[in-house]
């Protein structure tokens, strides 16, 4: 995981009891090289719809270098191809993460995913920091073989909310990652458009596809036919009868402020589609 988801009848699929709550606000994506490199340069990308940041980043199992596009309340990662084999320096490999809101919520989802047969991996990331080494985040992550996504939780660590200045009830108490941001930023308002991630589309086969029940279940979204969501989230499915490689087709932005429709290629695989308070990431 590289760092900085006509009516008809809706399924009794959320469970019934209380459950920790979770946040989807982090997803990220392997694009092509050329993608890559473009993926900032329009001025109205950089300096209106997003921070961007380039960086940077050694943790105990990886060195990673990586685009971010932050949002009031998300991220979207970007990550372009290396040679390496490992997950996430595949072309198309990506990763849908949903973040706790605090320390200690994450046994809670271990403990139902084991009361459901859920097959799982939990482990915990250091990050390096020059002489310092930090327990940063704990992750629990839904095991599929031979996919090319990644569902995961997160829940940051005491050591590493104590290092970059949380204290006090802001270590225990419950917290939304655009709380968390404005504690980071000392209360100070978002400065440009993208609020949250709204819906992404992806196309999937059917044993990945029971995956993505299986995690959408644990984050407490109902199902309506192929698609989850909850209030703040809806994950649109494509299901293939034919076993293929997961793709993202489609990420929907909401937007803080109305914008004029407009349309802005990126590259001949990707491209930004504005409608009113939303923006279309559609993926060619």
């Amino acid at each position: 995981m590289k760092k900085l988801i006509a009516l008809l009848f809706i399924s009794n699929f959320a469970f019934s009891q209380i459950r920790p709550t979770t946040d989807f606000n982090t997803i990220f994506i392997c694009i092509d090289s050329s993608t890559y490199e473009s993926i900032f340069k329009d001025n109205y990308i950089k300096d209106s719809l997003f921070i961007t940041r380039e960086q940077s980043t050694q943790t105990n199992s990886d060195n990673y270098n990586g685009k971010y596009a932050i949002g009031e309340a998300a991220t979207i990662e970007f990550f372009k191809p290396k040679p390496t084999g490992q997950f996430g320096d595949n072309l198309g490999d990506f990763g849908i993460e949903f973040k706790t809101r605090k320390i200690g919520e994450l046994n809670k989802i271990v403990e139902e995913a084991g009361k459901n047969n859920f097959k799982i991996d939990t482990q915990i990331t250091n990050l390096n920091e020059t002489d310092t080494i930090i327990p940063w985040y704990k992750t629990v992550q839904l095991l599929h073989s031979k996919s090319n996504i990644e569902l995961s939780f997160l829940e940051y660590q005491t050591e590493y909310l104590n290092y970059i200045g949380f204290e006090g009830d802001e270590l225990t108490k419950e917290i939304t990652f655009s709380e968390f941001n404005k504690i980071l930023s000392n209360g100070k308002k978002y400065p440009r458009l993208f609020k949250k991630i709204s819906s992404i589309t992806i196309k999937v086969d059917k044993n990945t596809y029971e995956n993505i029940e299986q995690f959408c279940r644990l984050n407490n979204m109902q199902k309506e036919g192929d698609f989850f969501f909850n209030s703040d989230l809806k994950i649109f499915t494509e299901v293939s009868r034919i076993a293929c490689k997961s793709e993202i087709k489609k990420i929907e932005l909401e937007l803080l402020y109305t914008q004029p429709n407009k349309i802005i290629f990126v590259s001949e695989k990707l491209k930004y589609n504005l409608k009113s308070n939303k923006c279309e990431i559609i993926f060619e």
